[in-house]
C-alpha cells in the first residue's frame, strides 16, 4: 500500500506499507495530515503515476470539487487502475440545515462571504450538489468503479471498515 497526500501537487508519500503491523503507521500518518489550500487531483495523479507503477486499486478520498477532478479520474482509467471514489460530504451540504444567514468560508481560497440564504439559493445549491454527485456517479459507473459517500460525522473506524468492504479488501 502507498499513501499519497496531495494539494495542488503531491505533498507526501508513504511507500510500501506491507503487513498488518504497518496499518497503525498509516492511521497515525493520516491523523497528522491537514487539509489546506487548493487541490488538483489531475496534477497529483500525473505526478505520482509518472513513475511506473503496477496497476491496482486506487482509493481516492476527496470532495471532488476541484476544477479538474474528472481529468484526474480519467487519467487513472487510462492507466487501467480500479478506483474506489470516497466522496467526503458534510451534514451542512444539506441546504435545509443551513441557517438563513451564513458566513461562507472557502478554505481553498481563504475567502469569506456573509450571505442571506434565500429559498431559491438553497434550491440552486441542492441542484448543483446533486448534479455534481450525478457526474461523479456516472463516471464511476462507466468504469465499473465503486463510489462510497463519507459523511464527516461518521466515526472514522466505521468509514475505514466501509472503505475496506467496498474496495473488496474484506469479505
Amino acid at each position: 500500500v502507498s499513501l499519497v497526500c496531495f494539494g495542488e501537487t503531491v505533498t507526501d508519500v508513504l511507500h510500501d506499507l506491507r503487513g498488518h503491523s504497518r496499518v497503525w503507521q498509516l492511521f497515525g500518518h493520516l491523523q497528522q495530515v491537514e487539509a489546506t489550500g487548493r487541490t488538483r487531483l489531475d496534477r497529483a495523479v500525473r505526478d505520482f503515476f509518472a513513475a511506473a507503477r503496477r496497476r491496482g486499486l486506487v482509493i481516492v478520498v476527496s470532495d471532488f470539487l476541484d476544477p479538474d477532478w474528472q481529468t484526474g479520474l480519467e487519467h487513472l482509467a487510462r492507466l487501467r487502475h480500479d478506483v474506489l471514489a470516497v466522496l467526503v460530504t458534510s451534514p451542512l451540504d444539506d441546504p435545509e440545515r443551513l441557517p438563513r444567514e451564513a458566513l461562507l468560508v472557502d478554505v481553498e481560497e481563504g475567502t469569506e462571504h456573509r450571505v442571506q440564504l434565500t429559498a431559491d439559493m438553497k434550491r440552486r445549491y441542492r441542484e448543483s450538489l446533486e448534479e455534481h454527485r450525478a457526474q461523479l456517479l456516472e463516471l464511476c459507473r462507466r468504469y465499473g468503479w465503486g463510489l462510497l459517500p463519507a459523511p464527516t460525522d461518521l466515526p472514522i473506524d466505521e468509514l475505514v471498515l466501509k472503505v475496506f468492504q467496498q474496495g473488496r479488501l474484506l469479505r
